[in-house]
């Protein structure tokens, strides 16, 4: 089976789509299949990093129109792949115009999906977000479409299903607090939370703090973390299972690694950073599985610092975190996906 990805990372948008669109390669690659890769060349780009998996990838111009993205991929397509069985697109800036162009060059398309906010032409639809329902969808997509939504088809590494068989529930103990807010983070969040718990001047309290390779304030980041003598930077690490797994309390974004938290089973502090984010995240502070500290223009360090010692006090609501936190993902969902996709 011949598969095409069409995904894109960079400092803007971060790495959440490839690093999801991987999992689901490596898991069809599992089944046979072969798997194409298909990005822009744009800043913080992780085309080296997909290669270094073991894809192939094909480069397009960065700057390009939807129109002109269409035409570059119909192209490399038709020449490579003659017809793909399946193409998939994890992109906010290509919608139902670009689908439709290509369904003269993939038998099948798959979207996969967080808005909801526009019409799509495909023949699965994939949203892994919490408590999304599959009618959400009538009359976006067309009849036939098989829709799979919620977070039982979260897309996780396989790093993370193999370290959820070694971790349990939390204890309610708070001694190691984990700082990640993804790749790129330009609004310089992760800053903010190394001050919050600067504030708590708390010694025995440990610190990891995580940096993407296109985080643009990471220099600032290490300097502050120098002065924290409980402290540990890292940037640029893939293998983020350990870290998860090691640590009490996690701080970090409501995207992607949302459900690597849940699936490992530690409570979380979410900051909102974009708008497709905020509704999933505050039905799952409803529900008790994280704690919405919220949307992120609005949080200050000593915002994070007050939310902190309360939790850290509330052994009993860090508990129920973290085991309902490990009731909504289980890890494996990309196979779910790929069954779907095989059958």
């Amino acid at each position: 089976m011949n598969v095409v990805i069409r995904a894109d990372a960079s400092r803007y948008i971060g790495y959440g789509h490839i690093m999801r669109c991987i999992t689901l390669a490596e898991e069809l690659r599992r089944q046979g299949a072969d798997v194409t890769f298909i990005c822009r060349e744009d800043e913080g780009n992780l085309i080296g990093f997909i290669e270094q998996s073991g894809f192939n990838s094909h480069s397009l111009p960065s700057g390009i129109s939807p129109e002109e993205d269409a035409a570059h991929t119909g192209k490399f397509v038709a020449e490579k792949k003659g017809q793909a069985d399946y193409l998939i697109v994890d992109h906010y800036g290509l919608g139902v115009s670009w689908e439709k162009y290509m369904k003269s060059c993939a038998e099948r398309i798959m979207v996969i999906d967080d808005h909801v906010d526009r019409e799509h032409m495909c023949d699965i639809l994939l949203n892994q977000n919490y408590g999304i329902d599959a009618s959400v969808y009538d009359g976006i997509t067309p009849l036939g479409c098989r829709k799979l939504t919620g977070s039982s088809y979260v897309l996780l590494r396989d790093q993370f299903r193999a370290m959820r068989k070694n971790v349990s529930p939390r204890n309610g103990e708070v001694k190691k607090i984990f700082i990640f807010f993804g790749g790129g983070d330009n609004t310089d969040e992760t800053r903010k939370a190394v001050e919050a718990v600067q504030l708590l001047d708390r010694p025995d309290l440990f610190l990891t703090v995580l940096v993407g390779g296109s985080n643009p304030h990471w220099k600032e980041i290490k300097a502050l973390c120098h002065l924290l003598p409980n402290s540990v930077l890292y940037r640029q690490v893939y293998d983020l299972a350990p870290l998860m797994a090691d640590a009490d309390l996690a701080i970090g974004a409501g995207g992607s690694n949302t459900w690597e938290r849940c699936c490992l089973g530690l409570p979380s502090m979410v900051l909102v950073l974009a708008d497709n984010q905020k509704t999933f995240i505050e039905k799952l502070d409803r529900d008790g599985i994280v704690l919405n500290v919220g949307w992120f223009e609005g949080v200050t360090p000593s915002t994070i610092a007050e939310m902190i010692e309360k939790l850290i006090i509330d052994k009993t609501r860090l508990i129920d975190m973290s085991k309902r936190s490990m009731e909504i993902v289980d890890g494996e969902g990309a196979k779910r996906v790929a069954e779907e996709m095989l059958n």
